[in-house]
């Protein structure tokens, strides 16, 4: 590959990135709601219609945090571009984020608050802060040298920018720092967020700064969030460089060309190379937890289940009269439902969601909710209550169309759940819902504005609500329908509130690391009973034995203690986190503070209207090339399809309708004239079929196709021939589909009919002129004219209709493959008025997924089937291509569409992942995770008369990958590598006697970038 070759291709796929990511991130809105906008001095909010208080709320938050979180960046939201960002609300999604992104520049809020890990802030506030942040430092793209591109290009390259300069754990990890700065209860003051690099540098682990980000293959690493807040609050704590972020965004603006401009910053500040810094940077912040730990009581505590080789993660134990419940989830292994008899060792139950609830239970069941996706809106979802009989595997759905998070059993009423619930409009409350009926509720108590409650218990007729308020977390008596206080709110999280002998019992961060409380509700008094190295969560009791867990190196495990102490304490009296605060200290001084109070101003609300928002130019480029052949193209065909020219990119804010269109232009196209040429593709999902259409306009001129048959007495032979036309080639096709989804209980399930039409300008003239031979066979030298068999001109068409189906386990990040699946396709394609000439083809496709010998490994198995209806065409044309992986060549499928009416093909793909380490030696170039070794084995049956068995082709060969962390600044996970295969079988001969070209092995290139 020439090198040139190599960097306008890097270079197409760094303008790519964000194009394919504004598909991928979110998901399109639900097509049967209306919408309404509303403006503030810098916002535009597009929110469902009658959501009007919603928009208020979300707008009052940006607004104030506009200007206060920007003060150490060198950037204000909006300085680099005049039009309002669009900020959309998404209120039927049913678990919490938020984003700001590019291409096209919008804000995204998923409006239901945190219901599983809520910290001690309000949703609205604290993530409005982070949002703002994010908003305030991409304005970086478009700023001096930077600036051309812009007008080039639009958001396109402005988007790679952000991915590639400071990526996600320095956008991140700075946003973090925002919203711990600015508030009291934000993440860099949880005592959960950093809690894993806690235990991992008191067992030794000390990565290098490349293997704590790209993350590892064998061990765990926390998110780019945790990261990059140890990062950036580290440098400007610990060497006083408050303007960390300024600093360093002005050095990417000020010398673009420059590399490591991360390590050149942290360099400047500390005086140290960066991995001495880095490495600097966790000594003290394990100096600082090492000095807590020594000033405190540990108490003794022992394991309830073996330490896994592998890191895992449990869930909280469920403790019955006959043994303990337990999920878990780890590297190798998705989230399942695990089962101890007293005494006993652990056995799998079944496999379990991977987003719900803690499990609650009474003497006959466990009770959990669960998020569920919706059958075809991706933004529209539930969270169900479910549950299990004890002693059973089999689940049983309660709910089916709510939102109620963090059931449990109600003690005084019989087949009853207490359950939080938030409502599509917003705010909350505490409901009873009915295990004998779908969604029998009744309501106990409404929150105020101000408050969400988050988790709900009662003891005998008194109901109990943690939540969160302005002042943090408390709990609230709600028995009568009105909230009031028994443990005052503080900046300190409440986590797996449940009952025990004397009162309440949950989890808090209070002391700097989460520990265990109970709460006297007859006395008021709160008691500490845990005290531990790394923390304690999600308790419960087994008699007087306290089960909770603790996060090590290892994962989240399973500990019980009888050396707990019953130590009363205040609620209020809350850790003091001295990076945290020193970064407040910072802010002040900058002049971040205070955030201002009181109401923005607010335009009059108008509706949104879909069709007039349909298409959003967002970017551009000077160069002609179709975005969607990026995902399979090699470097080589990326640089040979690519054209003078101009390419567009656009997407509404409902991430509805998206697309493109290319201008090409060809100096030499046919007969070496030049050419003009061009596309437009448009798909939307807004109705409940997604539709999705492309127009081309060649460089080629249209085809003529026409036959002519050749007639003696002893032979009859027909041929196809083909001419150029005086216009230019048109071609247009549309596609239908319905991704159903049914997924739940740990199973990912969907079925996926489609229908595809294509129409071209190229004709095929169904007309055959008759010509003699037996006249040549007499001394003629041409062939005689003896007549016409008549028929129409037709455009060529193709009609395709095919229908999946799937059911598998998720896979774990250590694997390739799921351990457990199945997947079955049909299809159907015919030439539309043409079926005569060409064969129509119709095809069943068989997958399925196996354990391998360890749980990393797995099989995966496929038969592929295909029928050509050669006896009704003349011409055998294939709709699957069933060749074997080493014959990598076109006259094998020719061979094959013409002499074998019935195929099929059988694979096994074996997949071999390994660990060497963490090999960061090439970062930031090139970091690698692991290895694999994947053996595969094809073998292609073929008819060349009655039986299926006729003839046959094989492969048998494996490929060698290298997983990568990343590739050339690029952060996404790259694969590079070899196939090899050896070819062979007792067909081989035959085509090769027959001339066709034919190679006993093969060796190719592997490379994939996971868009």
């Amino acid at each position: 590959m020439k090198f040139n070759h190599f960097l306008i291709s890097v270079a197409l796929i760094l303008m790519c990135l964000p194009t394919r990511a504004q598909v991928v991130l979110t998901g399109s809105a639900d097509g049967d709601v209306k919408w309404s906008q509303v403006e503030t001095p810098h916002f535009k909010i597009i929110y469902p219609r009658g959501l009007d208080s919603l928009s208020r709320v979300y707008g009052n938050a940006l607004e104030r945090a506009y200007l206060p979180v920007s003060h150490s960046t060198g950037f204000v939201p909006g300085q680099m571009y005049k039009a309002k960002t669009p900020v959309v609300l998404h209120s039927g999604y049913a678990y919490a984020n938020a984003s700001v992104m590019m291409a096209p520049r919008r804000m995204q809020f998923y409006t239901i608050p945190d219901a599983y890990t809520p910290t001690p802030e309000l949703w609205e506030p604290a993530t409005a802060m982070h949002e703002m942040r994010h908003l305030s430092q991409l304005q970086f793209p478009y700023a001096k040298y930077f600036k051309p591109f812009k007008w080039l290009s639009g958001d396109l390259v402005a988007a790679s920018l952000s991915m590639i300069y400071p990526g996600l754990h320095l956008l991140e990890g700075d946003a973090v720092v925002a919203e711990t700065a600015y508030s009291q209860g934000g993440r860099g003051r949880s005592g959960e967020f950093l809690n894993y690099y806690m235990s991992a540098f008191d067992q030794g682990d000390w990565r290098n700064w490349h293997a704590w980000r790209w993350g590892s293959y064998r061990h765990y690493a926390p998110d780019h969030y945790a990261l990059g807040y140890m990062t950036v609050a580290g440098t400007r704590v610990f060497y006083d460089d408050p303007l960390f972020m300024k600093e360093y965004l002005q050095g990417v603006v000020d010398h673009p060309l420059r590399l490591f401009h991360m390590q050149k910053q942290i360099k400047k500040a500390s005086g140290m190379k960066f991995k001495d810094a880095f490495s600097d940077i966790q000594h003290r912040f394990h100096d600082q937890w090492a000095a807590d730990a020594a000033a405190k009581y540990i108490m003794k505590e022992e394991k309830m289940f073996p330490t896994d080789p592998w890191f895992l993660e449990y869930g909280a134990p469920v403790i019955t009269d006959s043994g303990t419940y337990i999920t878990r989830r780890g590297l190798r292994e998705p989230c399942s439902l695990w089962y101890a008899p007293e005494g006993g060792k652990l056995k799998r139950v079944s496999a379990f969601a991977a987003v719900t609830s803690n499990i609650a239970s009474d003497e006959k069941r466990m009770y959990w909710s669960e998020h569920t996706g919706d059958v075809r809106w991706p933004l529209r979802a539930t969270s169900r209550i479910r549950y299990m009989d004890i002693g059973e595997k089999r689940f049983h759905t309660i709910t089916t169309k709510s939102r109620f998070y963090n059931p449990v059993p109600d003690e005084n009423r019989e087949n009853a759940v207490l359950a939080v619930e938030y409502p599509i409009e917003g705010g909350c409350r505490i409901v009873r819902v009915s295990t004998l009926g779908k969604d029998r509720v009744s309501v106990v108590c409404n929150a105020p504005s101000g408050l969400q409650f988050a988790d709900v218990v009662n003891i005998g007729d008194n109901v109990y609500a943690s939540g969160v308020s302005e002042e943090g977390f408390g709990i609230y008596l709600v028995s009568d329908g009105t909230p009031k206080v028994v443990l005052k709110p503080a900046k300190a999280s409440i986590r797996g509130l449940g009952v025990d002998y004397d009162g309440l019992i949950f989890a808090s961060d209070r002391t700097g690391v989460p520990e265990i409380y109970e709460f006297d509700t007859k006395e008021g008094q709160l008691y500490q009973l845990s005290s531990t190295r790394y923390g304690a969560m999600e308790p419960s009791f087994k008699g007087d034995t306290l089960c909770y867990l603790t996060l090590t190196r290892d994962g989240y495990e399973a500990y019980k203690s009888t050396d707990y102490k019953r130590i009363p304490v205040e609620f209020s009296d809350v850790y003091k986190h001295y990076v945290a605060d020193e970064l407040t200290r910072q802010e002040k001084e900058l002049g971040g503070f205070p955030i201002p109070e009181g109401e923005t101003t607010f335009s009059e609300v108008k509706p949104y209207g879909k069709l007039a928002h349909l298409f959003r130019f967002h970017s551009w480029a000077p160069l002609y090339y179709k975005i969607d052949d990026l995902a399979e193209a090699s470097f080589e065909g990326i640089y040979y399809n690519a054209a003078i020219g101009a390419t567009v990119l656009f997407q509404n804010d409902l991430e509805t309708a998206y697309g493109a269109a290319g201008y090409a232009f060809y100096p030499g196209g046919d007969n070496s004239h030049e050419k003009h040429g061009g596309y437009f593709q448009f798909t939307y999902t807004g109705l409940y079929p997604i539709i999705t259409a492309e127009v081309n306009l060649n460089a080629r001129n249209s085809y003529q196709y026409y036959r002519r048959l050749y007639q003696s007495s002893a032979m009859s032979l027909a041929s196809v021939g083909v001419a150029y036309l005086d216009q230019p080639s048109i071609s247009a096709d549309i596609t239908m589909y319905v991704p159903f989804k049914f997924s739940s209980g740990g199973w990912t399930r969907g079925i996926t009919p489609t229908v595809k039409y294509s129409i071209s300008n190229d004709r095929y003239s169904k007309q055959i002129p008759v010509l003699s031979i037996d006249a040549g066979m007499s001394g003629s030298s041409v062939p005689l004219f003896t007549g016409v068999q008549d028929g129409d001109n037709v455009y060529m068409q193709i009609l395709e209709a095919s229908v999946r189906g799937y059911t598998m386990r998720p896979t774990a990040s250590s694997q390739t493959y799921p351990r457990l699946g199945i997947g079955a396709e049909i299809g159907y394609r015919a030439r539309v008025s043409l079926t005569e000439f060409y064969s129509s083809a119709m095809y069943g496709y068989l997958y399925g997924y196996l354990p391998g010998i360890v749980r990393q490994q797995g099989l995966r198995l496929s038969a592929l089937y295909q029928h050509l209806f050669t006896e009704n065409g003349a011409v055998g044309e294939n709709y699957a291509k069933l060749r074997p992986r080493g014959f990598e060549t076109s006259s094998v499928d020719a061979f094959m569409a013409s002499y074998c009416k019935d195929q099929m093909k059988f694979t096994a793909d074996y997949s071999i992942p390994f660990y060497l380490g963490d090999i960061s030696v090439f970062s930031p170039l090139l970091y690698i995770k692991n290895f694999e070794l994947r053996p595969h084995f094809d073998y292609t049956m073929m008819s060349y008369g009655n039986s299926l068995g006729d003839g046959g082709l094989l492969s048998v060969g494996g490929e060698f990958r290298v997983h990568c962390g990343n590739f050339l600044w690029i952060p996404l996970d790259t694969q590079i590598g070899l196939t090899f295969s050896w070819n062979g079988g007792k067909s081989y001969g035959t085509l090769e006697n027959m001339g066709y070209t034919m190679h006993r092995t093969y060796v190719g290139g592997v490379f994939s970038i996971d868009l």
